[in-house]
């Protein structure tokens, strides 16, 4: 009877309760032996059914329909397995939060990072590593370095043994593996685009190359898919591959999916919301890139503003860190913060939800492939 009860508003829970009731199973004697068999039944009829449902919407024509109906049964099932009720006593809160406490004293004594290195000294002390659970937007116009920032960042956490899924909405995963191929070798782009390497660089570019290959990192590069897909394909290499850093490129190639009525900042809103639910679901940092306005390429000052952010203030509302990409380079300004910008990005951080947001600049080189401290002191 007490099961009944609790699986009232769950008729599938019920019949598979019947299931298990209608058998001779007198050897189980335990409430929890029940339950347990009532769990694992209860997933195989929902999988069953979602089959079912996803081939329905298939031949209906509507593939985006089908994978809503998967992504709703992986929920249900998601809950049942990890429990919907989410409310807790402050006590057990408070005593959670300094267990997180000791965690990261125990952490920054033995010289680590309480969070996932990038490769930046200046990042590191603003961040401690990027955290588990937030969602990072890195931001920028075209041929500021999105890309070649996030690549940067994947490699950094990858060699760290965090495995890493990159979602490459725009370039070819083999583009994205030329450049950091490039940035170890240290080869000349222009001659390794046009097969222009002498004995040396070649041989230089395939022992960087077997390092790389040994790294934890994941490309998907299909175009066109939206953030059912990106969360359903996060879960699965979550599950597979322990999955410790999932990062978009870039959040203005998602299918948005308008629904009637529904505006494309409300669209990107629903999107950005759903990936910080992700983040904080998987216990991943997510990292989305974004493009800027254009207007910005207007103005007397070319220094990006959080008002710049492309279609949204979602954006800005949902993310626990927003990062702004500056090359002053590119627009011909010589010095920027009293530094020489021959080089230089800058990551101009403007929020952070849980510190200080801070202007950092770091050195590259010519091609965008590599990224070091820079050593003044920033």
């Amino acid at each position: 009877n007490t099961l009944f009860v609790a699986t009232a508003d769950k008729p599938d829970l019920r019949i598979a309760l019947l299931d298990i009731t209608s058998q001779n199973n007198s050897s189980l004697t335990s409430i929890k032996e029940y339950i347990m068999i009532l769990l694992d039944k209860y997933i195989h009829r929902r999988a069953v059914m979602a089959n079912y449902e996803m081939g329905q919407k298939l031949i209906d024509d509507d593939p985006h329909e089908a994978f809503m109906a998967l992504e709703k049964a992986h929920t249900e099932v998601a809950e049942i397995l990890n429990g919907k009720d989410k409310v807790r006593h402050i006590g057990d809160v408070v005593k959670t939060s300094l267990q997180k406490l000791d965690d990261r004293i125990a952490i920054h004594k033995s010289g680590k990072l309480p969070g996932i290195d990038t490769g930046f000294n200046a990042l590191n002390r603003m961040t401690a590593g990027w955290q588990k659970g937030d969602l990072i937007v890195i931001a920028g116009r075209p041929g500021m370095g999105k890309t070649a920032i996030a690549l940067h960042f994947a490699q950094v956490a990858a060699a760290d043994a965090v495995p890493v899924l990159i979602f490459s909405l725009e370039m070819a995963d083999y583009r994205m593996a030329d450049r950091l191929v490039i940035g170890e070798s240290q080869v000349n782009s222009y001659a390794y685009a046009h097969g222009k390497l002498n004995n040396l660089d070649r041989d230089a570019v395939w022992a960087q190359s077997n390092n790389l290959a040994h790294l934890p990192i994941y490309i998907d590069e299909a175009s066109g898919v939206d953030v059912e897909y990106i969360t359903s394909l996060s879960r699965t290499m979550k599950r597979k591959n322990d999955v410790g850093m999932v990062i978009i490129d870039y959040l203005q190639l998602v299918d948005m999916k308008q629904k009637g009525g529904e505006t494309r900042d409300q669209a990107i809103g629903n999107v950005t919301r759903k990936l910080k639910q992700l983040a904080k679901e998987l216990e991943v940092p997510v990292m989305l890139l974004s493009q800027l306005n254009r207007a910005l390429e207007a103005r007397s000052s070319k220094e990006p503003t959080l008002a710049d952010l492309r279609e949204s203030g979602n954006i800005e509302q949902d993310a626990d860190i927003v990062t702004l990409l500056y090359r002053p380079a590119y627009y011909d300004i010589p010095e920027y913060r009293g530094h020489p910008s021959d080089n230089m990005l800058w990551l101009n951080t403007e929020k952070h939800r849980n510190g200080n947001p801070e202007h950092i600049g770091v050195s590259h080189n010519q091609t965008l492939t590599r990224f070091t401290n820079y050593e003044s002191g920033i």
